[in-house]
């Protein structure tokens, strides 16, 4: 982060001790300007037009306020057999898919169902809007398309 704490660069963590890091060198070298830093947990990347995120803004409806144009959502189904239509599956549903992992009620179904399988659902919504009045710009075959790089997926066997 810099000084403002705007993000300035994103590197993956490959070893550690208590004082030292080791960084992924694919990632390129240290941003200058780089005045402090954050360890989060990323769980999945996206890139648009070659740029790490969801891509260009426009202005919303509610205080002039910076929408995002794209917006993705991930959703998982866990399987004790994907292959077989009568075993265990959360959600039980065939083609569904839990959106919202953070309930201790689903993250209990979902260790107690012992499910060695995980399939998972992205979908990208391009003209995303944050409440019903924004005016997303129109979509057109230049628009930029966001792709999803990875998703890493902390599972139990």
């Amino acid at each position: 982060l810099n000084v403002s704490g705007t993000v300035v660069g994103s590197f993956r963590i490959l070893a550690h001790t208590e004082r030292t890091l080791l960084l992924d060198a694919s990632d390129g070298p240290l941003p200058t300007g780089m005045d402090r830093l954050q360890v989060r947990a990323k769980f999945f990347k996206v890139i648009t037009n070659g740029a790490e995120g969801l891509g260009p803004t426009y202005l919303g409806s509610v205080g002039n306020q910076p929408v995002p144009n794209a917006n993705v959502r991930i959703g998982f189904a866990f399987h004790q057999n994907p292959a077989s239509a009568t075993a265990q599956r959360y959600p039980a549903a065939a083609g569904t898919f839990a959106y919202d992992l953070s309930n201790p009620a689903t993250q209990e179904a979902i260790r107690a169902l012992g499910a060695a399988f995980v399939m998972w659902d992205v979908q990208f919504d391009t003209a995303y809007k944050s409440t019903a009045a924004d005016t997303p710009p129109s979509l057109s075959p230049s628009s930029p398309r966001p792709e999803i790089h990875f998703v890493r997926l902390p599972y139990r066997f």
